[in-house]
């Protein structure tokens, strides 16, 4: 009987291992959203700019820019390593200057104690913000509502906010808030018609046709600089009058 041959039992050459693709970046990946500084630029001390001379869409976009940023900050005044930014520039890959955003306005809650000053790096203050905000106009409003959203998604910010006082949109106010499977969910609007933000504790409401805050808690509209200033002028009218008449009944 004829004898079969042994098997082959030499073991076999590994597999060589896939040569990992390098990953792209979220600035490579969300290029289109990013913010290029216009010259002339200001830098700090590593290389990262932190103003330029762009300057504002319109003034009724910087009016509402700068209302709700006030806003923002006498709200959250007192909190610790609160930073309040409008067109502030948000820095999130370290060593890549380009990597940047500047936001209507946007509140971060990082290491800082009083918040940071010429611009936000995530790195250093290890979080992403908490609330960021864009104004539609209509030079960039395409931008704002596709390219930014993804970016901020994915950066991990907490709630996006996309106000449309140019009418733009089916609707003047969205705001999107993070789930737990970090996609954005659209914020529903409470019954007394505002849109809440967690992070504020206020609403965003339409008002005569402007873009305000309120306290849901109790109502109140909260101010612009010139209604407070107004408000105070006619207070200390009022006390001045009042004793005029008290001087004069003596």
């Amino acid at each position: 009987m004829q004898s079969r041959p042994a098997p082959d039992v030499r073991p076999s050459a590994p597999a060589r291992p896939e040569p990992s693709r390098p990953k792209r970046s979220l600035a490579a990946l969300h290029a289109h959203a990013l913010y290029r500084p216009v010259p002339p630029v200001g830098c700090d001390d590593d290389g990262y700019p932190y103003e330029d001379s762009a300057v504002s869409e319109s003034a009724s976009h910087d009016l509402l820019r700068q209302y709700l940023a006030n806003v923002a900050r006498v709200r959250l005044a007192g909190r610790a390593g609160v930073t309040v930014g409008s067109d502030l520039m948000l820095f999130f890959e370290e060593g890549n200057r380009e990597a940047t955003l500047s936001p209507d306005l946007f509140v971060a809650f990082g290491k800082t104690p009083g918040g940071v000053d010429l611009s936000y790096k995530m790195w250093e203050e290890g979080a992403a913000p908490e609330l960021a905000l864009e104004i539609l106009s209509r030079s960039t409003w395409r931008k704002d509502v596709t390219a930014k959203r993804l970016l901020y998604e994915a950066l991990g910010v907490g709630e996006y906010w996309i106000i449309d006082p140019a009418g733009l949109q089916p609707v003047p106010i969205t705001g999107l808030q993070r789930g737990a499977d970090g996609r954005y969910r659209v914020i529903a609007a409470a019954p007394s018609g505002g849109v809440p933000s967690d992070v504020l504790g206020l609403e965003f409401v339409m008002l005569d046709g402007e873009c305000r805050l309120r306290d849901p808690r109790t109502g109140e509209i909260m101010l612009t600089y010139q209604e407070s200033e107004a408000a105070r002028r006619a207070a200390e009218a009022r006390v001045a009058e009042l004793e005029a008449l008290l001087a004069s009944r003596r």
